[in-house]
């Protein structure tokens, strides 16, 4: 008998971590050959240092080599609210080899805000039903 794992691969693409803003964080390099879907999800956690507005831009990119990334088109999304999850789902049929998530934090006042941001991608194929 096979699981859902056998047709699925779960990876870690940002280790969870505190994030002061300013500079782009760049996820994992995930080699996604044999998978033709990626699920990208994406939490945060608590913010410190109380901004009166913070904003996480997340991207999804796909590079041939993984040096030289460029985002995927529609696969990006907004979090602006502590505690929140995200979910970005991608089409890989047409993109390159490695795919990653980068994040970029912005917050408006606070004093020295930060906040917790992490992401787990989801590599699977179509076809919708388990093997027996």
């Amino acid at each position: 008998m096979k699981n859902v794992g056998q047709i699925v691969k779960s990876l870690t693409a940002l280790r969870p971590q505190s994030d002061a803003g300013g500079s782009a964080v760049n996820g994992a390099d995930i080699d996604r050959r044999s998978y033709g879907h990626a699920t990208f999800f994406i939490h945060s956690g608590a913010i410190s240092g109380t901004p009166s507005a913070n904003t996480v831009t997340i991207n999804i990119q796909h590079a041939s080599v993984t040096a030289t990334y460029s985002n995927v088109a529609g696969a990006s999304g907004t979090i602006t609210a502590a505690n929140t999850d995200l979910e970005i789902n991608v089409d890989c049929s047409a993109l390159n080899q490695y795919v990653r998530v980068t994040e970029t934090t912005a917050f408006t006042a606070g004093s020295s805000p930060t906040v917790l941001i992490g992401s787990a991608c989801i590599l699977g194929n179509y076809g919708g039903q388990l093997p027996v």
